[in-house]
């Protein structure tokens, strides 16, 4: 009963015991339960809303390195589209296995690291 005052359910006091156990006064005084619960509640709010930041956060770095990626198969496929010759084959593949996974590979990395 030492930590806690009631007067009545709606205007309860609470004394911290954290910091007035070491001398010091408690951090927020003495605070009703409602504002206690208040606090809670705006806390737990913070909190959603940063895991909501960092989520849209990692979705428009994954849609820039999407885009970008669709950038650089849309300029290969361009190309692909003036060279139809029998004789350009090799080359066509070789920028099909090649060339384009290791430009995503090179784009994936520099968004990975904060480019």
């Amino acid at each position: 009963m030492s930590g806690s005052l009631y007067r009545s359910p709606s205007t309860a006091l609470y004394k911290s015991p954290s910091m007035s156990a070491f001398g010091g006064p408690a951090p927020f005084g003495s605070m009703s339960v409602a504002d206690l619960g208040s606090l809670t509640r705006l806390e737990d709010k913070i909190r959603l809303l940063q895991e909501d930041l960092e989520s849209e956060r990692e979705l428009r770095n994954r849609v820039s390195q999407n885009f970008t990626s669709l950038k650089i198969r849309n300029i290969c496929f361009d190309f692909l589209k003036t060279i139809d010759t029998p004789k350009h084959t090799i080359h066509i593949y070789y920028l099909i296995t090649v060339f384009l996974p290791a430009i995503s590979a090179v784009v994936g990395s520099f968004y990975q690291h904060g480019g």
